[in-house]
């Protein structure tokens, strides 16, 4: 915007003769910032739209409901850690009511560099889904067994790299 009143300065300084090229170039340069500003405009309108969708499907899979118990779990940890503050229902609240938007808001770049917005939204319809729910229901399960297997394939992987060391150690003594 600065540049664009510079422009209309310089040439609103110039001699009268260049008056056409005065009103042509600020129509021009009118038109060029209305078109900056629409497109501002639609940017930021595609964000919320964007950010909007991201919450509908974090609402479907529950993502928000666990951000909401994580929530009330920190705030009963504080409470006991400081029992004499009377704040933490204000707190929580607050906390409910901001975190999980801020927390999409900071997202969004994040999903939009990898997904579309119409992405999103067959994600979406997808947990929509019987099997969808079913893998929603499933997925802590899934998660934790997951994490024993991998905590066990761990062990396995350490005791043969322990085992070669061993061996080494014992061919070089």
């Amino acid at each position: 915007m600065v540049l664009i009143k510079i422009a209309i300065f310089e040439v609103r300084k110039q001699p009268s003769r260049k008056n056409k090229l005065y009103k042509r170039m600020k129509k021009l340069l009118s038109i060029l910032a209305l078109m900056l500003l629409f497109t501002s405009m639609t940017y930021s309108q595609d964000d919320k739209e964007y950010s909007k969708a991201i919450k509908k499907m974090y609402v479907v899979m529950g993502t928000d409901s666990s951000f909401k118990t994580i929530i009330k779990q920190s705030i009963s940890i504080y409470k006991a850690r400081y029992p004499k503050e009377n704040k933490w229902n204000d707190v929580e609240t607050e906390l409910n009511n901001t975190s999980i938007d801020e927390f999409i808001n900071m997202l969004t770049p994040v999903y939009k560099k990898y997904l579309s917005i119409s992405d999103i939204e067959e994600i979406t319809r997808f947990y929509q889904t019987p099997v969808g729910q079913k893998y929603i229901s499933s997925l802590p399960a899934i998660t934790q067994e997951s994490m024993k297997t991998g905590q066990k394939l761990g062990e396995e992987i350490e005791r043969k790299i322990n085992k070669k060391l061993i061996e080494k150690q014992n061919r070089k003594n």
